[in-house]
This record gives structure tokens, C-alpha cells and sequence, in this order.
């Protein structure tokens, strides 16, 4: 197996010297070969020399250099080193990142008969700023001594993978997870060359910080890989100082709107509104929804016939509504569904339909698309922040948004203690902080009891249409009988 190691790199010549040397020390058998390849974004420090001077027999290192110019990014610096690259694996690394000898070999055990898995880095030291953390944990570092120096570096929490919290609960198969792809962190990142060529490598639309690796993850998602969380393999992010300004926060969100906008899908809308385990949880809570409990035991027929008649411009949209006899009732040529198992059973059983999968929030359709919009009780599953999303959009998009509202104002789940419930309910209404994301940050004080809330969340019909006035939607109620069971 031979496997191309590629190092993107700007102005990062003492960081990239340690990584460099970390990977001429790499402790291979005979039928595996290594070979690295630095792509230079057009530096003007002294990166050209620590490469000749890392230079050694044992691993072949090949150097690019890119002139700077208006359009560089770290996807086309990747693609650079793609495109050079003779591997049957690619592993990508940070410029800075250590890696232990047996780190390459223990790539080819995992991945020689395993043509579909991503294998993500346990990555320490990923979020220390030596400006900020106390460093004397380094004073006696060493590249050659990197296994020697990690058990006293891994005591410290600061220091861990923020992945590995929850790695060891799905035993480290990241697969189990809604969005396995969100942990693709291209700082240490090992995929077979062919998963690559079917993902199209990294898209270089993607400009300033963040994103580009996960997207560029979610389409090897797409394409049927496997991610595992790779624990024996790990490496070491040599502290350097961190930006925290507001431009690279606005940077990250304007990225994943972007991506957003290149898919399409349900995932990547909601990964726009929520971050990490909060965002696994949504879809999760979206996965195993069961909207028996929410649609209405039946339609007033006379109102149906009225409703049903044949709209101008014949486009109607259904959300929260996953029988399909209901959705031809109501005339509906397109449909939002909420997990991709409602969205594969709808299109088999209404070919004639247009089937998504999104919530509502961000959508590609022009402005007064639809002659009618009908959601179900599975609006008031979700946020207020989110609602409020939902409710601008398809007043966007929508002539008339119709409410099928069940007569029931008590959460059709299970009973959760009162005092718990009233708890969580403070905590996601506080007030949110000034950010690009503030959604997100609102649960910031007590962020697993956010997972719980996502489950448990209902909104008295009271509150949707106070959410609906805010946001300026004339949202038309249709009472309805209440499902016949409550799960």
C-alpha cells in the first residue's frame, strides 16, 4: 500500500518543521510506502528551506509552491496536493501536526481492507493558545518523543479531542451518529484515494474559515463512506496562537450557509442553526420522530373539499405530513419530509411528487412559489429561534400557510418531570448572546440538558401564533380532531 501524506501550509515554517520531522521518522513495513507532499499557499517565510533541511532518505517529501494570489483557500491548496498524489490512501495534515512512528502503519492496518471507512485523528492540542494556556507541560518536548510526552498531555481535559467525549459511547464508529461527517476534520484526516476521486475532492468555493473540510466529508458521506473515530493513530496540534475575532465567526456561518445553498438537503440546513452534539441531537430527535402523534385523527372533509380545488399555478406544499393519502387529499405537488426514511417512502409511493428533505428554513424556491403551504403539529416540535425561521421562509415562499392544528394543547409525548421541564424551558429561553450563531449559544450554561430539551420540546398553540404575528405571517388555523393515540 503506499499512502500520500499532503500538507497544506502558509507562513508556517517553525510549526511545519515538527510536523515534517515526525513524518521521517515513521516506522513502516516493506509493503507499505509513505510519501509526502507539502503544497506551499505561496509563503514568504523560510517554508522552501525546512523542507530541504527535513529531507531524508526514508520518506520521499515533494514540495509545491503556489504564488498568492486573490483566490487562494485552503481547498485549492488540498487539491493541489491531490492532484500530485499517488497514494492508495490520502492522509491530510495540518502544517504543525505531530504524528507518533506507528501512526502511517497503523493507517494501512485499518484502511488495507476497508475501501469505504474516513478515519478521523484523535487531534490533541487542537484548541490551545499558548497566549492563554499555561505551556510548561512542553518544556521538555521532543518530535522523536512525542509517545513519551502524550500520557502526561492527555491528564489534562483542555487538551483532549473534543470528539473523544462522546466517541466512546457509539464505540468510536462515528457511523452511528445522524451526521457522522461533522467530525471530518481535515487537520488529521485518512480517506482511500478512490472515496476521494467519487467526492470530487474539496470544493474550492469556500473562502476565509471553516467548513470546507466537513463539506468536502459530507459528500464522502454521500458517497457511501464509513467514519470511524481513529484512537491509536492520533496526533498532536502543536499550540500556536488562536483567532477569535468576530470576522472568522461570521466566516464560519457564512460557510455553512454557502454549503448549505450547494445541497440543499435537511442536514445541511439545520447544521447552519446548531453546532456539535446539539446538532446530532436535532437530527436525531428528527430521525426517530413519529408523526402519529401529531397529525390530526382526520380531516373535516367539507373544509377539504373546499381546499382541494386546482391552484394557479398548481404548486402546493406539504410539511409535517408524511401520510400519503392526505398529501394527494390536499393537492399537494411537493413535499418537505423530515428524515430521509420518510423522504425514500414517499417517493416510492407518489412518484408524481416532489420530495425533499428539509424543515423549512433556508429553501431554493423563488419568492410566492406556492398558492398554499399546510404544516401539521410537527412545527411545534421545534425551537422558538427555529420556528421563527420556518415561519419568515414560507412566508417567503408561500400565498397562503395553513395550520393543521390538532385540538390539543398538552405535549402528545412522554410525561417528563415538571420541575425538569419548567428548568429547560428557562434555559432555552434566555436571552442569547451577541454572535453570528446566537441560537446556539443560548444553551452555552448547561449544553447537555439542550439534548434533553430537543426531545421533550412543545409549544402551546398560544405560542406558535405569537411567533407567527411576530414574524408578520398570516397564518391560517384549521382545527382538526386530536390523534386518536398519544405515543
Amino acid at each position: 500500500m503506499r499512502i500520500s501524506c499532503i500538507v497544506p501550509t502558509y507562513n508556517s515554517a517553525f510549526y511545519l518543521r515538527m510536523g515534517l520531522e515526525s513524518l521521517t521518522l515513521q516506522q513502516l513495513v516493506d509493503n507499505v510506502e509513505l510519501e509526502v507532499i507539502v503544497v506551499d499557499d505561496g509563503s514568504t517565510d523560510n517554508t522552501a528551506a525546512v523542507v530541504d533541511a527535513v529531507r531524508s532518505a526514508n520518506v520521499r517529501i515533494s514540495y509545491v509552491h503556489r504564488p498568492r494570489d486573490a483566490y487562494a483557500n485552503r481547498s485549492r491548496t488540498r487539491n493541489l496536493g491531490i492532484a500530485k498524489a499517488s497514494g492508495d490512501v490520502l492522509c491530510f495534515l495540518d502544517a504543525g501536526v505531530i504524528v507518533p512512528p506507528s501512526f502511517f502503519q497503523r493507517v494501512a492496518d485499518r484502511l488495507g481492507n476497508e475501501p469505504n471507512m474516513v478515519l478521523a485523528h484523535e487531534t490533541y492540542g487542537l484548541y490551545i493558545d499558548p497566549e492563554e494556556e499555561d505551556m510548561s507541560i512542553l518544556d521538555d518536548f521532543a518530535v522523536e518523543r512525542l509517545d513519551e510526552c502524550m500520557p502526561r498531555i492527555q491528564q489534562l481535559q483542555s487538551w483532549t479531542d473534543p470528539r473523544s467525549l462522546s466517541a466512546p459511547y457509539i464505540h468510536y464508529n462515528l457511523s452511528l451518529l445522524p451526521a457522522p461527517w461533522t467530525d471530518g476534520w481535515s487537520c488529521a484526516l485518512s480517506v482511500p484515494a478512490q472515496l476521494v476521486d467519487t467526492a470530487g475532492g474539496f470544493d474550492e468555493r469556500f473562502y476565509g474559515w471553516g467548513v470546507e473540510d466537513c463539506e468536502f466529508a459530507y459528500r464522502l458521506y454521500r458517497a457511501g463512506a464509513q467514519f470511524r473515530f481513529e484512537r491509536q493513530a492520533y496526533a498532536f496540534h502543536y499550540p500556536h496562537p488562536i483567532s477569535r475575532s468576530a470576522a472568522k465567526e461570521q466566516s464560519l456561518r457564512d460557510n455553512s450557509i454557502q454549503m448549505h445553498h450547494m445541497h440543499y438537503e435537511l442536514d445541511t440546513e439545520c447544521y447552519v442553526h446548531y453546532l456539535g452534539l446539539h446538532y446530532q441531537g436535532f437530527l436525531e430527535k428528527l430521525r426517530t420522530l413519529d408523526l402519529s402523534a401529531l397529525l390530526p385523527a382526520e380531516l373535516p372533509q367539507q373544509w377539504l373539499r373546499d381546499e382541494s380545488q386546482p391552484t394557479p399555478s398548481g404548486r402546493v406544499l406539504a410539511i409535517g405530513i408524511d401520510r400519503p393519502d392526505w398529501i394527494r387529499s390536499l393537492g399537494a405537488t411537493h413535499v418537505f419530509a423530515h428524515n430521509e426514511q420518510v423522504s425514500s417512502l414517499l417517493r416510492e409511493q407518489l412518484p408524481e411528487s416532489d420530495i425533499r428533505c428539509l424543515i423549512g428554513v433556508d429553501t431554493p424556491y423563488e419568492e410566492g412559489c406556492f398558492e398554499r403551504i399546510y404544516i401539521s403539529d410537527y412545527v411545534r416540535t421545534f425551537h422558538p429561534a427555529i420556528i421563527r425561521l420556518m415561519f419568515s421562509e414560507l412566508k417567503r415562499i408561500g400565498k397562503r400557510i395553513i395550520w393543521l392544528r390538532a385540538d390539543m394543547d398538552a405535549s402528545p409525548f412522554a410525561e417528563v418531570d415538571p420541575v425538569l421541564a419548567n428548568r429547560l424551558k428557562e434555559i432555552c429561553r434566555a436571552p442569547a448572546r451577541s454572535t453570528p450563531a446566537p441560537f446556539d449559544q443560548e444553551y452555552a450554561p448547561s449544553r447537555h440538558k439542550r439534548l434533553v430539551m430537543e426531545k421533550i420540546y412543545w409549544l402551546r398553540a398560544m405560542e406558535v401564533e405569537t411567533i407567527a404575528d411576530e414574524t408578520g405571517l398570516a397564518l391560517e388555523a384549521r382545527s382538526c380532531p386530536a390523534p386518536v393515540c398519544s405515543c
